[in-house]
């Protein structure tokens, strides 16, 4: 191979990380979105007024999100593999349903003359703890290695390498 042929390689290796740290920092992004009202739902019990500031607040779809940037970090989602790409999009899914739900039941309860402030704060604590724990499984999606015992991520390691595309 020839020094000219080697830095090509060498570029385009190169721009392909730049497009996957990228299209990495998308999906998290799109994942601290839910974050953040997630945070905000459990915390309901001591700031409630923080949970009604949520009206304003819109579920994401996946493509929604991904059309917020450039044509490079969607053709770097693309060129993921599509098994990571379904896990990933199938916990997307849930987070858009789960904050939708949330959202409806928040504008439901603003809406009412009266309100049970405890049953209230009870139902967006536990729709926080159920985002929350679908941001956990979204989390080792991203980096499954997290879930992996130190003694055994390096045979793991080569099966995500695999699996991201």
């Amino acid at each position: 191979m020839s020094f000219a042929t080697a830095t090509a390689h060498s570029a385009y290796a190169h721009v392909l990380d730049d497009q996957r740290t990228a299209t990495k920092q998308m999906m998290h992004d799109f994942l601290e979105h839910f974050r953040a009202a997630a945070e905000r739902l459990q915390n309901a019990v001591r700031a409630p007024d923080q949970v009604f500031e949520l009206a304003n607040w819109r579920p994401l779809s996946m493509n929604a999100h991904m059309n917020a940037y450039d044509a490079a970090v969607a053709d770097g989602y693309e060129q993921l593999s599509e098994d990571f790409r379904a896990l990933f999009e199938e916990v997307a899914h849930e987070l858009d349903t789960k904050g939708t739900a949330v959202l409806v039941a928040i504008r439901r309860q603003s809406r009412r003359p009266t309100m049970d402030e405890l049953n209230f704060a009870d139902l967006c604590t536990r729709a926080g703890q159920g985002m929350s724990e679908c941001l956990r499984r979204a989390e080792l999606v991203l980096h499954p290695m997290r879930a992996v015992p130190r003694n055994q991520r390096p045979q793991f390691e080569v099966f995500t390498n695999v699996l991201m595309g």
